[in-house]
């Protein structure tokens, strides 16, 4: 008889287990509403009046950098996002109705801004940054749409993903999300200035610093617990960007914001993915967000921002690894060479001394 209701309690939490699995796949408990007046559409003089607001975020969000190959037209997707599971690519998000979002109604933009959820009921991958655009108001969101559907249709299709992206397991994301898909909200403090709330909001929402710059966990979502802390992308690092470090280094509001502007600063200069984002995103973001932003990454717990006492730091060992490959030698041959003959040329230009470029191509010999 003991034997007998012991498997009955087996069979029962089975068949619960089962059942929650089921419901988690089929997306029982995502939430993908919009509130009723989402769903009506806009006037086009509303969309009229969106539109430099839209561009203005979109710009922010660096949209056209994930969504724009270089050879290629401007946001008709393409570029290869690498995983450990294969490789992504990012789509067409032109308003081609065909292969872009000229079918998207304003509440399916909200939806996929908001609850990762595209038309048709399918879950988005998480290289669509979902987990900072959920912050983002609804004004901006219709701002941004207004905007992107106003750009020039391309009727390019969208790339073939490889690996196990070419399974049907977007339902699996519904996993994933369950446990990785937390709500958030940008940090207000009525105690900051109106630029440190502003600045939260940008980085993190729609600018999503984070989505480089925070490590993963083990299931590959930022581990918003060490926000900011140092990311890792297909082996190059994504600097700690929190107050401590950038204060360490000797950045104020004004060396932060001429390194977001242009990509240069004394501490060095941008280089990778950074350089798209300096290049294409907040070299072309108003004076008053870039000030927002380098606010809130420099401002401490307290409230304050840290008067600047930067301390000499020791070259990185990479200078003085063994030269055993082709890479290593021209990269010290370059740094030898080229150094006096750089500096004065830069100097010149932008008053930084060219030790700061040396030190970053020493850098990369730290990098896989």
């Amino acid at each position: 008889m003991k034997h007998k209701r012991l498997y009955h309690f087996i069979i029962a939490v089975v068949l619960v287990v089962i059942a929650g699995g089921l419901s988690v796949l089929l997306g029982v408990f995502r939430t993908s509403s919009v509130s009723p007046d989402l769903k009506a559409a806009l006037s086009a003089e509303q969309m009229q009046v969106l539109v430099p607001r839209g561009q203005e975020l979109a710009r922010a969000a660096d949209c056209f950098g994930c969504h724009s190959l270089p050879e290629g037209p401007m946001a008709a997707g393409g570029v290869a996002i690498k995983t450990p599971f294969g490789t992504l690519h990012s789509t067409n998000i032109t308003p081609d109705p065909t292969y872009g979002i000229g079918k998207y109604s304003r509440a399916d933009f909200h939806r996929v801004m908001k609850y990762r959820i595209a038309p048709g009921h399918r879950n988005l991958y998480p290289a669509m940054p979902f987990l900072f655009t959920q912050v983002t108001t609804s004004d901006d969101i219709d701002a941004l749409y207004a905007y992107l559907m106003t750009i020039p249709p391309i009727a390019v299709a969208n790339k073939r993903n490889s690996a196990i992206f070419r399974l049907p397991v977007r339902p699996f994301v519904n996993f994933w999300a369950l446990l990785n898909f937390p709500k958030r909200e940008a940090p207000h403090n009525d105690q900051r200035s109106a630029d440190w709330n502003r600045g939260a909001y940008l980085v993190e929402g729609l600018a999503h610093c984070g989505g480089c710059h925070t490590p993963l966990n083990l299931m590959m979502a930022p581990d918003f617990a060490r926000n900011l802390q140092r990311g890792i992308l297909e082996g190059m690092v994504a600097p700690d960007v929190t107050q401590p470090v950038l204060t360490r280094q000797g950045f104020d509001i004004r060396a932060l914001s001429q390194y977001l502007k242009t990509g240069i600063a004394a501490q060095g200069t941008s280089f990778a993915d950074m350089n798209t984002v300096t290049h294409f995103s907040t070299n072309v973001m108003s004076d008053e967000d870039i000030r927002a932003i380098a606010t809130y990454l420099l401002t401490d717990i307290d409230g304050n921002i840290p008067v600047v006492k930067p301390e000499p730091e020791a070259l990185p060992q990479a200078v003085t690894l063994p030269l055993d490959s082709d890479m290593d030698k021209g990269r010290m041959a370059y740094i030898s060479a080229c150094a006096d003959q750089s500096a004065s040329i830069l100097s010149a230009q932008t008053g930084i001394c060219c030790d700061n470029s040396m030190w970053n191509v020493a850098q990369g010999a730290l990098l896989p």
